[in-house]
């Protein structure tokens, strides 16, 4: 399997291969680095699923690989995470012998392919033009549940609102969230009547008995928000799954955040 391209997919992969690895078979990571670097600050956390993900290939009997840039570059990837390395060509002696190639052999007229496996000269060649196609990992598509409720969270209002209408113009939505507080102590149930509630993270915190009483029994969706939202609301530690355009955080009751695509607020 070789790894996707983008850090939404990457991640849920890797994820994916952590609890089920494929048995006696091969994960690649083409471009490693720069994953990572798009992934930003959240790049120690797609390591850290490379390397859980790894682990699982292992005991299951697989392996795997990544192609590096100048071991220069790459040097926090490279220690022991990569104990069998091909080096291929380098940019200079000094990150010839840093990418574990022996010693005063580096050759910069070496032809492409030329390099150094365990300590002996090889030459790599293609014996077919074919290429390893990345594993693709969409999100998954999301419909609302027929009888209940959905919390929509995110600081785009207008727009969210105005896709769904876009989308259904028979739904219920809800913008004004004061008028559904519980009093305090007064043990008033929440409207059992579906809608779609729609506000920012300041308006669910505003109306807190609301929001309380909702995520007990409803989807609660994520958009175009921060994780820190998330964490405000939700109380989750561990950072969310990157999103790709148009994606979404979803949370049902009791599960864990999954990145999902609501077609209703896919366009907003």
């Amino acid at each position: 399997a070789t790894l996707p391209g983008t850090v939404p997919e990457a991640w849920e992969v890797l994820d994916q291969l952590a609890e089920h690895p494929l048995a006696g078979g091969l994960l690649i990571a083409d471009d490693l680095e720069p994953l990572l670097a798009d992934a930003a600050d959240l790049a120690p956390e797609l390591l850290a699923r490379w390397d859980a993900a790894v682990r699982a290939q292992r005991r299951a009997g697989g392996s795997a690989a990544a192609a590096l840039g100048p071991a220069t570059a790459a040097r926090a990837l490279l220690g022991a995470r990569f104990p069998s390395r091909l080096v291929l060509r380098c940019l200079d002696a000094d990150d010839h012998l840093l990418a574990g190639a022996p010693r005063g052999l580096f050759d910069r007229s070496a032809t492409a392919g030329r390099g150094w496996w365990a300590d002996r000269q090889v030459q790599v060649v293609a014996a077919a033009p074919a290429e390893l196609e990345p594993v693709s990992c969409p999100a998954v598509p999301w419909v609302p549940p027929g009888g209940r409720d959905v919390v929509v969270v995110t600081r785009r209002v207008a727009a969210v609102v105005a896709a769904l209408r876009a989308n259904d113009p028979g739904c219920s939505i809800e913008t004004e969230l004061t008028a559904h507080v519980p009093p305090a102590g007064s043990g008033a149930a929440v409207d059992l009547e579906p809608r779609i509630l729609v506000a920012d993270p300041e308006g669910w915190h505003a109306a807190w008995p609301l929001f309380t009483a909702l995520r007990r029994s409803s989807p609660i969706v994520i958009v175009d928000a921060e994780a820190a939202d998330l964490r405000a609301l939700l109380g989750h530690r561990t950072p969310p799954p990157p999103l790709g355009a148009g994606e979404a955080w979803l949370v049902e009751p009791g599960e864990p955040v999954r990145r999902r695509r609501w077609e209703g607020i896919a366009a907003g």
